[in-house]
């Protein structure tokens, strides 16, 4: 009888706790709508808020664009499942990376949209061209591609139409939303240039008028992706452009500067990179993901770049001042800075820098993934090295720091009168997240319904009850049953 006591009362305990969590849901949800509704009343499209800035930038690489898509799947769940458009002010990518950017910030993909479309497209992505459509492009020529981009047009079509099915989504269609989404593209030096002449960066952006006028969110991811020698370029207002890789393929220099104009009074506190995977060849010759044989940009070179001229620190050891955390063979890395290095007026003195990029060793060390790979066993292996990268003990740690600074509320800040963060209120004893429990009167009914209860089973059943749910809260119900049992 008197197990069967403490286990009337542990079911009682988890009825509460169970509404315990779901008043806790509700009110994170209430927050959520909060911060949401902060956004959109930012004045003349700049947010009034005094926190520091939050930065994703994602690199190119093509089809390996899955690994970055696992890596933003996991900072969602962190953050207690929020979208990565709630998550920072300013996002951007280059070729793969600016599709995810503008798929899941601009348009209506959701990240696990995205890594479907990784794992499940790759044929419809990567359809060769006939030897003979080629040869009008020239078949040497940087400005032509070995693949028909049809099937990738499609695929960004398809995930960038209105919600009512009946047009595409602009790019620069609402000026003042959040967050703030560029991608870089290289426009080709003048119409019809045969000889691949790289010309001048251009962004194409979602909060100002590109200077090729309206364009379509397809049309950039396209342009933005336009890899040489691998997809043709696609034509704007008149220009040609091609993929922002030639020029940075790892965009975070971009970001810094342009959070820099953005937001002149407002220090950057967290900078999220994420790479498209290393190769093991790459990472001995320690000279990063270079694609296209020299076509590209090298990211690793940008991510060496960023740590020690912008936050004091080197991405080879760590700081003297233990802040800089070495994780694999610079795969990647947070650190903080104390007014080191270059941009010293933008980024914040506690800012943390994560470079994300795994090592992909389930390849030969003389082979490489390719970014057009189309192999169900490579796409499979990239998708687990990834997952397994990001589940080691000392990268979960590295991501919790990164869920904090994009989680951070000013617990100052108002709209409208309506403060951001409510002060939490005392805790009452027989109160949690406001659910009040009147263990007495339910601990009694208890013992009501069991009939042959002698006193010495009732203190018993308290003394395992009471060291079975006071960890978890069962204190008040322990302390009621001993009143019960005193009857």
């Amino acid at each position: 009888m008197a197990s069967q006591l403490t286990g009337e009362l542990l079911k009682l305990e988890q009825r509460t706790m169970e509404l315990v969590r779901q008043c806790e849901d509700q009110a994170r949800e209430e927050q959520r709508r909060i911060h949401l509704a902060a956004w959109a009343k930012a004045a003349g499209g700049r947010d009034t808020r005094t926190l520091t800035l939050r930065i994703l930038c994602i690199d190119g690489g093509g089809i390996r664009g899955l690994i970055p898509s696992v890596v933003i799947q996991e900072l969602e769940k962190l953050c207690d499942g929020r979208p990565v458009r709630e998550l920072f002010d300013l996002v951007c990518g280059t070729s793969t990376g600016g599709i995810i950017a503008l798929g899941t910030c601009v348009g209506n993909t959701s990240i696990d949209q995205m890594i479907d479309i990784y794992k499940n497209r790759a044929d419809k992505i990567w359809t060769e061209k006939s030897y003979a459509a080629r040869l009008v492009g020239g078949v040497s020529s940087v400005t032509s591609g070995k693949y028909d981009a049809t099937g990738l047009e499609e695929i960004l079509q398809q995930h960038s139409a209105t919600p009512d099915g009946t047009g595409q989504i602009m790019l620069n269609t609402e000026l003042q939303a959040w967050p703030r989404v560029f991608v870089p593209t290289v426009k080709l030096a003048q119409e019809g240039d045969r000889g691949g002449s790289e010309g001048e960066v251009e962004l194409l952006k979602s909060y100002e008028q590109p200077s090729v006028g309206d364009c379509e969110l397809w049309k950039a991811g396209r342009a933005t992706g336009a890899a040489p020698r691998y997809l043709d370029p696609i034509e704007i207002g008149g220009h040609k452009f091609v993929d922002g890789g030639m020029k940075a393929n790892n965009p975070t220099w971009l970001a810094l500067e342009e959070a820099r104009r953005l937001f002149p009074d407002r220090r950057i506190g967290c900078i999220v990179s994420l790479g498209c995977g290393l190769d093991q060849q790459s990472r001995a010759a320690g000279d990063g993901v270079k694609a296209l044989a020299g076509v590209m940009t090298d990211p690793e070179q940008t991510h060496r770049d960023i740590c020690t001229k912008v936050m004091g620190a080197t991405a080879q050891q760590p700081s003297s001042d233990g802040r800089v955390s070495q994780l694999g063979r610079q795969t990647h890395l947070g650190c903080g800075r104390e007014g080191k290095g270059l941009l010293s007026d933008a980024v914040d003195k506690d800012a943390l820098y994560v470079r994300i990029n795994p090592v992909l060793n389930f390849k030969w060390a003389n082979d490489r993934v390719k970014m057009d790979t189309k192999d169900a066993a490579d796409l499979e292996s990239m998708e687990k090295a990834a997952r397994s990268h990001i589940h080691d003990p000392q990268v979960k740690q590295l991501l919790r720091k990164v869920k904090d600074k994009l989680c951070e509320v000013d617990p100052a800040a108002e709209v409208d009168g309506t403060p951001l963060v409510e002060p939490e209120p005392e805790p009452q004893p027989e109160e949690a997240s406001g659910v009040a429990v009147d263990w007495q009167s339910e601990v009694a009914k208890i013992v009501d319904e069991l009939s042959e209860v002698t006193a010495e089973q009732a203190w018993e059943a308290l003394d395992a009850a009471a060291a079975a749910t006071a960890p978890r809260g069962g204190g008040a119900a322990a302390a009621s049953l001993r009143a019960a049992a005193r009857r």
